[in-house]
């Protein structure tokens, strides 16, 4: 990466835009609007930024909050909205994007981006919520039951807490216009 700037103002712009806590909610696949009552008013603003026709969960959409982040930092105007498969390979694809798949945590910096057909979130590094009391190093969404909150960090394989895919998790890792 060629600076420490996006980077870091991922990570920030991300841990703005989400809950410190992890925020759980009853599934609801019904309403397109499920979620907004318990988002953020800043990723609500930047969410409807990116388009206003909200359907399917948009709220509580992983592709809809890391496409909110990279939309209003300005990074990459044409990062997929929604649709993790598309996302995963655009930045697979993309010469704004390094993408590998990560040994470890030792390998992720703040900023970082984990994707894969399924799910999407961001590594900010560990930080402390008072609320819940408990330690976090990532942000992000879950389809129906969950806004931009504090996420657990796994890199492989099915987690109890992500039911998408059994592949491992590549990191895309914002390089700039290349």
């Amino acid at each position: 990466m060629s600076s420490s700037l996006p980077a870091q103002s991922i990570a920030e712009t991300a841990r703005r835009l989400s809950w410190k806590r992890h925020v759980v909610l009853e599934r609801n696949t019904e309403s397109d609007d499920w979620g907004r009552a318990d988002a953020k008013p800043e990723f609500i603003e930047a969410a409807l930024a990116l388009q206003d026709d909200v359907t399917i969960a948009y709220f509580t959409d992983c592709g809809v909050f890391v496409a909110s982040v990279v939309h209003l930092l300005g990074l990459d105007p044409d990062f997929p909205v929604r649709e993790t498969w598309t996302q995963f390979a655009y930045v697979k694809d993309s010469n704004r994007w390094e993408t590998f798949v990560p040994a470890g945590e030792g390998d992720l910096l703040p900023g970082d981006i984990l994707v894969r057909e399924g799910h999407i979130y961001i590594y900010v590094g560990e930080y402390w919520s008072e609320v819940d009391e408990r330690h976090y190093r990532a942000v992000g969404a879950s389809l129906y039951t969950r806004p931009p909150s504090g996420h657990h960090l796994y890199l492989t394989g099915k987690s109890s807490k992500d039911r998408s895919s059994d592949q491992p998790f590549s990191v895309a890792r914002f390089r700039g216009d290349s």
